[in-house]
């Protein structure tokens, strides 16, 4: 008697899935996934110390990770993470950052 449609359908879907376990427990075994990455080391430090009363309220660390520009009431501020240095702008006349 030949197979019915859905017999062979469930066949193939069966097929499909053992051989795509297969390649897969292959390919973790040969390494063709690659090695996973470690993740990196986070050092966590403050780099502002401002008091209450003069908030942060906006901040962006730069791309390269060397650099956090932030605003104050005092202007905006660009600091170096690794030495601490800062160059500081005043606001423009007539802004308020409150």
């Amino acid at each position: 008697m030949p197979a019915s449609w859905r017999s062979r359908w469930l066949a193939a879907v069966a097929a499909a899935l053992l051989l795509s376990l297969g390649i897969t427990l292959t390919g973790l075994r040969l390494g063709w996934f690659g090695e996973p990455s470690a993740m990196p080391e986070l050092n966590v430090r403050q780099v502002t110390n401002n008091p209450p009363e003069d908030p942060v309220p906006r901040a962006s660390i730069s791309p390269d990770g060397a650099s956090l520009a932030y605003v104050d009431l005092t202007g905006l501020h660009i600091r170096r993470i690794d030495t601490g240095e800062t160059r500081s702008f005043p606001p423009p006349e007539n802004c308020c950052f409150r």
